[in-house]
């Protein structure tokens, strides 16, 4: 999947309402139609997730209407995101996409979950150029999913000629959708709607249960930032982002110092001598890992900027693991959860000093 330097840093804003709407036509349609786009995007009539019951069942998504016949058997994940949602419902999916820098194209995490589901991802799609179509189509899936595949505008309507697709109710749903309601929307459209609500309990149980545990967070200030290069260092926890979301989950406050950021500006990203920008109570930074990249962390650490940091000369620096940038930017119920495993013990230390 297509990324810009700040991992498609212009994430979630802000979620839908809580009882996310879905354009859910009648679920009783019996027609023969494996899929069908003849109802208009915003033309159904919007009921909420929990009123999709049992198959055969149809559901109105921004560029028409997916129809299921029956349970989906074989189903091709575009993203990481969607197979970790459905991997979070106890579904293995046929395919993925392969994230190239993660172990055998999979995080590790996703390729457990579907080990412990006695399972295993196997096929990998890559999508860096946008849906192979035609590997698509030889797989022969009863379902596609991508509620967060950022092209799904211009590729729905072959992907639906292919298969019936599940994917967000609101055209800029990718971004605008958040991963409670992308989980509902999978549930309601796998029949597992009691099983999203439970997979989206767990996760923020895992964010508070962290939250109590480490009651020293609270009120402090952090940032988090990935280096690309020193010359572009994005913020991730800008305002209205799904990191400033999880660090809020933990009871950190605002960071002043970050009031005026924004999606676009953290896309363009600072350069190394404007970094007193990250300054506060803790400073977290991530190393992008590609070959190109391996001395951005002695050449901004060894930088005079970075040392006039007060967090770095306090001792409340420290660096988080970059394959965990992606799952911060782009929340999803395992990613989540995986975070609060590996990187809540990171920002205690950063915070203790």
């Amino acid at each position: 999947m297509k990324k810009s330097p700040t991992l498609r840093a212009g994430g979630v804003a802000m979620g839908l309402v809580a009882a996310i709407t879905l354009a859910a036509c009648s679920s009783s349609d019996n027609s023969d139609d494996a899929s069908a786009s003849s109802v208009a995007p915003g033309q159904c009539t919007v009921k909420l997730a929990t009123d999709v019951n049992g198959y055969p069942l149809s559901q109105c998504n921004a560029f028409g209407t997916t129809k299921l016949e029956s349970e989906p058997k074989k189903i091709v994940s575009l993203t990481a995101v969607d197979t970790d949602i459905l991997l979070s419902l106890g579904i293995v999916p046929t395919a993925t996409e392969l994230q190239s820098r993660m172990p055998n194209g999979i995080a590790p995490e996703l390729a457990k979950a579907a080990s412990d589901l006695g399972g295993s991802i196997d096929t990998k799609i890559d999508t860096t150029d946008g849906v192979p179509l035609e590997k698509v189509a030889s797989l022969a899936p009863n379902a596609i999913v991508g509620t967060f595949w950022w092209n799904m505008s211009d590729d729905y309507g072959n992907l639906d000629k292919i298969s019936p697709v599940i994917t967000y109710p609101t055209a800029d749903g990718d971004q605008s959708t958040t991963w409670e309601d992308k989980t509902r929307v999978v549930g309601a459209a796998m029949d597992r709607k009691s099983k999203a609500e439970q997979v989206i309990a767990k996760t923020d149980d895992a964010i508070t249960n962290a939250r109590n545990e480490n009651s020293e967070f609270t009120g402090k200030t952090v940032t988090f930032a990935v280096v690309h290069s020193p010359s572009l260092i994005s913020i991730q926890n800008y305002p209205g982002s799904n990191a400033e979301k999880f660090f809020h989950g933990l009871g950190f406050k605002d960071n002043p110092n970050l009031s005026d950021v924004t999606a676009k500006d953290a896309q363009q990203g600072i350069a190394l001598e404007n970094i007193g920008k990250l300054d506060a109570d803790i400073v977290l930074l991530a190393y992008a890992a590609r070959p190109d990249q391996a001395n951005n962390r002695s050449a901004v650490e060894s930088s005079a900027p970075f040392k006039a940091l007060n967090a770095v000369k306090t001792g409340h620096y420290r660096e988080l693991d970059a394959s965990r940038a992606y799952s911060l930017a782009y929340p999803s119920p395992l990613g989540v959860q995986e975070n609060v495993r590996v990187l809540v013990p990171t920002i205690a230390e950063a915070v203790k000093g």
